[in-house]
């Protein structure tokens, strides 16, 4: 399924990063395989910057663990009492 992300609208897309169901990497990597595919026809991206790209889908995943393990740690002291 990641190779084929790209296609997914921004908003459905988004949904399923949020819900864990898909990783801002695997989004960026299938959308950068995407441009790689079709840009020598198109010639629509002059500078993809993909490591820039990837370095953004990194930070995001970052944040989105710590978000994550924040919200684990405030139940876990809720359900304690």
């Amino acid at each position: 399924m990641s190779n084929e992300l790209w296609r997914m609208t921004a908003v459905d897309l988004a949904h399923a990063i949020r819900l864990g169901a898909v990783s801002s990497r695997e989004a960026t990597l299938s959308v950068l395989a995407r441009i790689d595919a079709v840009n020598p026809v198109l010639n629509a991206v002059v500078d993809q910057l993909p490591e820039q790209a990837l370095a953004a889908a990194e930070e995001d995943w970052l944040h989105a663990s710590a978000r994550l393990e924040a919200a684990r740690v405030e139940l876990q002291e809720e359900q304690a009492g």
